[in-house]
């Protein structure tokens, strides 16, 4: 007995990984009920990587290599949270996250200092998550909340 390509996606999506060029209704099928199911499919198309990102909460942006402004900015619109896996996102997109929920910079591993500064002036305790901020970002975090002064470990002694 032999299986077509949609009997084994069918039995179990992984199975995509062993078809060699896979049609992209096949890549639809696959992701169709959850989009973190795009890490099963080698080279998914734009469109396939862009429906991914627009399930509930997916955090299908970590299974994209390199992904593209359009990609990171989508993925943190949808669901902000997912700035923790973009390795380098762009300065917009830093902006973006902070300004939906300022505790995301503790997940943006070398933030500009836009956003640390839009972070600290939503919510000073957020300097926690922040290495060696600068004096302007450790004045604004006193400012918006005078019990952040706790969180900073080299402070500028001219505060």
């Amino acid at each position: 007995m032999s299986f077509s390509e949609w009997d084994l996606l069918k039995l179990d999506i992984k199975n995509i990984e062993h078809i060699t060029n896979p049609t992209i209704e096949m890549e639809l099928f696959v992701i169709k009920e959850n989009g973190d199911n795009i890490q099963y499919i080698k080279n998914p198309s734009r469109e396939v990587q862009i429906i991914s990102l627009k399930y509930k909460r997916a955090q299908s942006i970590q299974f994209i290599e390199n992904p593209s402004e359009e990609l990171q900015l989508i993925a943190v619109k949808e669901y902000s949270p997912n700035i923790a896996f973009i390795k380098d996102p762009l300065p917009n997109i830093q902006l973006l996250a902070v300004t939906d929920y300022s505790w995301n910079i503790r997940n943006i591993k070398n933030p500009i200092k836009e956003a640390q500064l839009l972070a600290v002036k939503i919510d000073g305790l957020v300097i926690k998550w922040i290495i060696d901020p600068d004096k302007d970002v450790q004045m604004a975090a006193i400012k918006q909340n005078t019990r952040s002064i706790r969180y900073i470990k080299n402070i500028d002694i001219d505060i």
